[in-house]
């Protein structure tokens, strides 16, 4: 439990680890209702789609594997966890999602690239790829 009260449902974890072996490009989207991170919905490959589709004036918890080259150049599948914190959210909510955002952490063990954006134009494909070879000190031009 975190310091909001804020809890992870069972379905939370079964989907993050249906996820974390299956390695397909795609993600879920994790919303917090009535003190329970529960699934909001699934999201297809497309994350220009998944961007449009976040709430304006909702944070949400976002698991999204996204295709990449590492730094061989081998086509590989990355893990990203990020938290969508739009500045149009009441303060009240905003505060609630970041004291939550350590307990859902927790459970998704094995992730090791955060991204925290609160701006839908920077969550495109390149600058999420961008970002994560940043975080794993690859600089690709």
């Amino acid at each position: 439990m975190s310091l909001s009260g804020v809890t992870v449902q069972q379905d939370v974890i079964k989907a993050y680890e249906d996820m974390r072996f299956k390695k397909q490009p795609g993600g879920i989207v994790f919303k917090i209702n009535e003190g329970l991170i529960e699934v909001d919905k699934e999201v297809g490959e497309d994350i220009n789609a998944m961007a449009t589709a976040l709430p304006l004036e909702e944070p949400r918890f976002i698991l999204f594997d996204i295709p990449m080259k590492n730094r061989t150049g081998i086509d590989v599948v990355k893990t990203v966890f990020i938290f969508w914190l739009p500045m149009e959210s009441p303060v009240k909510l905003r505060m609630i999602y970041a004291s939550s955002k350590s307990v859902i952490l927790k459970e998704f063990r094995g992730i090791a690239t955060h991204i925290q954006e609160d701006d839908k134009s920077a969550l495109t494909q390149e600058i999420i790829v961008a970002k994560v070879n940043k975080t794993q000190g690859i600089n690709i031009r």
